[in-house]
């Protein structure tokens, strides 16, 4: 089951690319579903299977929350840096920022972004981690409360929400499985 095989070695890796990641979950689950299609009737309940652990590890919602949290890493001086889609991960978090919140995080990542690629001290960051760091360090927490709310969520994100710890999981049954 090579299908599977890209998708499990990207979840495995210590310097995850989750954008990349989930564009493979979504490769995977076509090619899953085209192989279920071809007639491989002697592979059906297992392909049936796993085409069914992808899509209730990576539904919709997952994806989007994941690909969005993707917007904040700092790596290569902030290159993913989107502001249409963290407004979008502000979205799905009414209960932390009102309609009122988000209008201003649209004016604070504008500042935020524009400050930040000016300072040499972040921009030699890697992880969403650092980022928060630093931000504490320099204060900047302060002076941009949007922003680090959402570099909050999006750090205790894979911790609240258990299928994402159980996603990595089931992709090592399936690949040692097969």
């Amino acid at each position: 089951m090579g299908i599977t095989n890209a998708l499990s070695e990207a979840l495995q890796r210590k310097d995850q690319d989750i954008v990349n990641a989930m564009g493979l979950v979504k490769v995977s689950k076509q090619q899953l579903q085209a192989t279920r299609k071809d007639g491989w009737d002697f592979l059906l309940d297992e392909v049936y299977l796993q085409l069914q652990e992808l899509n209730n590890r990576f539904n919709e919602v997952n994806m989007e929350l994941l690909l969005c949290m993707a917007c904040l890493n700092p790596s290569d001086s902030f290159a993913a840096f989107d502001k249409k889609t963290l407004i979008r991960l502000a979205e799905h978090y009414p209960c932390e920022f009102s309609k009122l919140d988000i209008l201003a995080l649209d004016t604070e990542l504008d500042t935020y972004i524009n400050d930040l690629k000016s300072v040499k001290e972040f921009l030699d960051l890697r992880k969403i981690s650092d980022l928060a760091q630093r931000l504490v360090e320099t204060k900047r927490d302060i002076v941009y409360p949007l922003v680090y709310m959402l570099l909050k969520l999006a750090l205790i994100l894979p911790v609240a929400t258990p299928t994402i710890e159980r996603d990595f999981l089931a992709m090592n049954i399936v690949k040692n499985r097969l």
